[in-house]
Parts: C-alpha cells; sequence; structure tokens
C-alpha cells in the first residue's frame, strides 16, 4: 500500500541521510547530543526520521558540518518544494490515522494524495539517481602492498543483484551495506541502521531496516513486498555511534 510505502521511503531516507552525516565526521556536538537522545528514546516512527533529516540539514546550512557523499538529498530536504509536499502528505496520512473510519488505505490511496507520494519518492530517487547501495558477500583479501583491498560485492538494484569487484584502500566489511557513488571512491556504511541477509530457502534477499531501540536493542523490521516481516534484535552501545 501507499502508506507502507510512505514509511519505508521515509525510513531509508532518515537512515541514509544520518549514516552519512556521521561518516563526514559528525562534526557538530550539540546535534550529536540531540540526536543521541532522539535514538536512546527508541520510538522511531516516520516523524522522527523527518525530524532528524532536518536538524542535520540545519547543521549543514549553518555550516556547522557537511555531507560526505549526499551532497544532492542534503540540499533537496531543506528545499520549500520537497518541505510544502511532505507537510501535505503527512497532513493527509495524519487525518486519516486519527479518523474513526479503520478504512485507512481507501482514504489515502488515491487522489491528491497519491500524486504528491508518487512526486515525493521522485524527487528522492532523482537526489541519489548517482549512488548505489551495495552489498558485501565475501570477506575482502588485501593485495601484496598491504594497503589495498580486493572487495566482491553486489550492486542491489532490480530483481536480480550484480556482482563486482573493486580494488580500494578501504577495508570494506563483510555481510554488510553501504552507499556508495560513481567513481566507488567514497563509502557509507549502514550499520547499525540497516542490514541485509540472502535467505537460502527462498534465493532472495531482505531488508532490515531498524524500527525501534530497547535500552541498547535494535530492533529490526524486514521489508518484503512493500510489508513487514519477522523482526531481529541486535545489541548496539549508541554512544558508540554518535
Amino acid at each position: 500500500s501507499l502508506n507502507s510505502c510512505l514509511e519505508i521511503v521515509s525510513k531509508y531516507m532518515g537512515q541514509i541521510f544520518l549514516a552519512d552525516y556521521i561518516k563526514s565526521g559528525k562534526e557538530d556536538e550539540k546535534l550529536n547530543k540531540k540526536i543521541n537522545n532522539i535514538l536512546k528514546n527508541g520510538h522511531l516512527t516516520i516523524g522522527t526520521w523527518a525530524k532528524v533529516c532536518m536538524m542535520i540539514s540545519g547543521s549543514y546550512e549553518k555550516e556547522y558540518s557537511r555531507p560526505y557523499l549526499l551532497v544532492e538529498l542534503a540540499a533537496l530536504i531543506p528545499s520549500k518544494e520537497f518541505q510544502d509536499l511532505y507537510r501535505k502528505i503527512q497532513e493527509k496520512r495524519n487525518a486519516a490515522v486519527h479518523s474513526l473510519n479503520s478504512n485507512l488505505e481507501g482514504k489515502i490511496d488515491s487522489g491528491d494524495y497519491r500524486e504528491n507520494l508518487i512526486s515525493f519518492i521522485n524527487m528522492i530517487k532523482s537526489a541519489l539517481v548517482k549512488t548505489k547501495l551495495i552489498y558485501i558477500n565475501e570477506k575482502a583479501s588485501i593485495e601484496n602492498d598491504g594497503k589495498t583491498y580486493e572487495t566482491k560485492y553486489q550492486i542491489l538494484e532490480g530483481l536480480y543483484p550484480r556482482k563486482e569487484v573493486i580494488k580500494t584502500n578501504q577495508h570494506l566489511l563483510h555481510e554488510q551495506l553501504y552507499i556508495t557513488d560513481e567513481s566507488k571512491e567514497k563509502f557509507v556504511g549502514l550499520h547499525p541502521f540497516m542490514k541485509y541477509e540472502f535467505l537460502s530457502k527462498s534465493k532472495k534477499g531482505e531488508f532490515y531496516t531498524v524500527k525501534q531501540i530497547i535500552e541498547l536493542t535494535f530492533v529490526y523490521n524486514g521489508i518484503q513486498d512493500l510489508g513487514f516481516g519477522e523482526g531481529k534484535e541486535q545489541e548496539i552501545d549508541i554512544d558508540s555511534i554518535i
């Protein structure tokens, strides 16, 4: 449904934007404390990720910090056109959620809401068109110079991930997700916000994004056919992240 689609896209945007800020050096100490508190609060909704995006954008606009890889997304998020569109989507969705009529999907999966959400998704896709989501499917091997790593990975797009090999001076960790650009010189690790697993029984990959944080435990939901699969958990110290 479109409601599930909004949740998936909003979480994805928020999590990769936060990961990019962390990779950039997380130089805004006041912002770091605010994000740390948000994560420790544990309830990570669509609104939470939107708030995180705007806080990071504010830091970029004041030049307290700057994006590492996602420059186009950093320019898009604070723009008036994008913010106005997101506000319309949220107002419609919130009205439907709090309505006494339980037929949420029927009320919002049509008309202006549908058109606005499609425009919203297309704007994000355009901002990310030069990036690739990759999964490190084998452990990297180090070359004779002791500095270069040969890394095998999958580009996660379309129905069938493409396998490729790259030589880089960065040690990309096995079984983790990264965002990279066309040059494949910059890599943003998405751990611990997103996971990916190849399911041998179904021969399909499954994405997991963090749903909530309970004390030190990150609880993940799987995304499958725009629905949510079974959860996974991992204990992680938030203070070690930001």
